[in-house]
């Protein structure tokens, strides 16, 4: 759909692979701290304003931002789950999603403007890895 975002585009493409690996292997690192699978699009809209100069807490993110970041950051690692037919290695996940997504891209920048607006050190910081 030429009307979408990359990026919600991005996220639909991979729902029947978070379903497939919810489906083969249970939500034990997926969505649902703050956000399910069916908000993740908005919850990344919410980050692409706060990178556009939305003040995070006008933004409409829909919780702790470090807590929303991490269930965008499970849709994605399940799916990539769902993606292989064995498991990936340690760290991979992250690796691919930060490096390689689009939804990780918008998450680091996301943090890096709530950072850099003043907010408290966890409420940005853990929206990644500290290596990030």
């Amino acid at each position: 759909n030429d009307d979408l975002l990359p990026v919600i585009d991005e996220i639909r493409g991979l729902r029947p692979a978070y379903d497939r690996a919810i489906a083969k292997f249970g939500n034990r690192a997926g969505t649902g701290r703050v956000v399910s699978a069916d908000g993740i699009e908005a919850a990344v809209e919410s980050l692409i304003r706060v990178v556009d100069g939305t003040p995070w807490k006008e933004a409409g993110i829909p919780g702790i931002p470090s807590r929303v970041a991490q269930d965008i950051r499970g849709y994605y690692e399940i799916s990539m789950l769902g993606l292989t037919d064995h498991i990936p290695a340690a760290w991979s996940g992250t690796n691919w999603f930060f490096t390689e997504t689009l939804a990780g891209k918008i998450v680091l920048a996301a943090r890096a403007a709530i950072g850099d607006a003043g907010a408290k050190r966890p409420i940005w910081f853990y929206m990644a890895p500290g290596d990030r």
